[in-house]
């Protein structure tokens, strides 16, 4: 394999990594963000409502609980959610074996735990959707990195190259003009 084709195939991996990390990022922040907004703005809701008929304080837990079910048992064939544990028994195997449908799952799942007054919150339903989302894309970053054009890859690298040869250069003029006794280096004692 000679040198440019190593540079090459060197760029498409770093593009490739960059574009799903970029993604990876971007879908897991929009995931975190409309969770919390979509939660506060329904959980501001129902507390108003409950303000107004202090029966539902009573009937909300009972509807939160059986939608829960019945989304678990019908719509996520009896997969249970573990919480923390799924993420932290991913990283303990090395692996990237969380399932897409986690996305969904724990989205849906702590939205309609904290509306109808569940006391979990939604961080661990934010953990293990977002790492579900990377885990998801840890598999598809072989795609990214067949698939970047040539052309673009070459611009990035020589776009990278100027930069850093002007950071050189000024940093080499800058030394030059230094005076005399500032320009040596000596260690301190």
């Amino acid at each position: 394999m000679d040198q440019k084709s190593y540079h090459v195939k060197k760029s498409k991996r770093v593009f490739g990594v960059l574009v799903a990390a970029a993604f990876t990022g971007a879908l897991s922040a929009l995931i975190a963000d409309t969770l919390k907004v979509i939660t506060e703005h329904y959980e501001e809701s129902l507390l108003e409502k409950i303000h107004e008929h202090t029966f539902l304080i009573f009937v909300l837990p009972l509807i939160g609980i059986t939608t829960i079910h019945l989304l678990r048992r019908f719509l996520f064939r009896k997969k249970a959610n573990k919480g923390i544990k799924e993420v932290l028994d991913t990283i303990n195997k090395n692996g990237n074996t969380l399932p897409a449908y986690k996305v969904p799952s724990h989205y849906f799942n702590g939205f309609l735990t904290v509306i109808f007054g569940g006391s979990t919150g939604i961080e661990v339903s934010t953990v293990v959707a977002t790492a579900s989302v990377g885990a998801l894309s840890s598999r598809k970053v072989n795609y990214l990195k067949n698939t970047a054009p040539i052309w673009f890859v070459r611009a990035w690298r020589q776009a990278l190259q100027l930069y850093l040869m002007r950071r050189l250069r000024v940093f080499c003029l800058h030394l030059r003009f230094l005076p005399k006794e500032k320009a040596s280096f000596t260690p301190p004692v």
